[in-house]
């Protein structure tokens, strides 16, 4: 196998595609892995591509990085290894970059507050069929036997704004609720913000607090 600069750009074209359209963690992308690696490529023969998984999965950190940087290694050496492990990290960093900018308009968005909504009820149906969720629920009491009806518990905290509230933002700082829209099991707040002169449509759990006047 020629190590040219061909071999490279297809090691890191392979390990970014991977990790940037591969969802559900590291147990997601090693099958995939095998299968570009071993089958498609025939860089790598089965059984040693076990023997790496099982490496990857004893040895701590994420098991995707630890896979893509034994991957590599064993193709290329040090500069496989830094190769695979710059296209597996990359795509999950330019994302939540991207995220982190633009973090107050999908905060504020009503599309991504009801996907993430939406996500909330698998987590708590999928966190149900776990083994021991039975007792944690009936513990809980009787308000939680619907897991699709329970809302987070900072829903519950800052629920009842009314125009007129004082409220104070974790990021934002002071300001002044200026209207409550209802929405379907909650409420969208328009709040005043003292600190940066602007106005912002939040979520009725949105990380904020009544407060009182100075």
């Amino acid at each position: 196998m020629k190590k040219d600069f061909a071999f490279y750009r297809k090691l890191f074209t392979s390990t970014f595609y991977l990790s940037a359209f591969t969802f559900g963690g590291g147990y997601v992308i090693i099958p995939l892995m095998r299968k570009k690696f071993v089958e498609q490529f025939h860089w790598i023969e089965e059984t040693e591509m076990l023997d790496l998984t099982a490496i990857a999965q004893s040895a701590p950190g994420p098991i995707a990085v630890n896979a893509s940087i034994l991957i590599g290694y064993r193709l290329a050496g040090f500069a496989g290894a830094m190769v695979s492990t710059l296209g597996t990290v990359l795509p999950p960093l330019i994302i939540l970059s991207l995220i982190s900018l633009a973090y107050t308009a999908f905060q504020s968005s009503l599309i991504v507050k009801l996907v993430l909504r939406g996500m909330q009820a698998g987590k708590a149906v999928l966190s149900g069929q776990m083994p021991g969720a039975g007792s944690r629920s009936a513990a809980a009491g009787a308000g939680s036997s619907t897991l699709l009806d329970a809302k987070p518990a900072a829903a519950k905290k800052t629920a009842g704004y009314a125009p007129g509230d004082l409220v104070e933002h974790k990021v934002f700082g002071r300001g002044k609720v200026l209207k409550v829209t209802p929405m379907a099991g909650d409420s969208l707040v328009e709040v005043q913000f003292d600190r940066v002169g602007v106005k912002k449509t939040l979520a009725n759990y949105a990380p904020m607090t009544k407060c009182t006047a100075e």
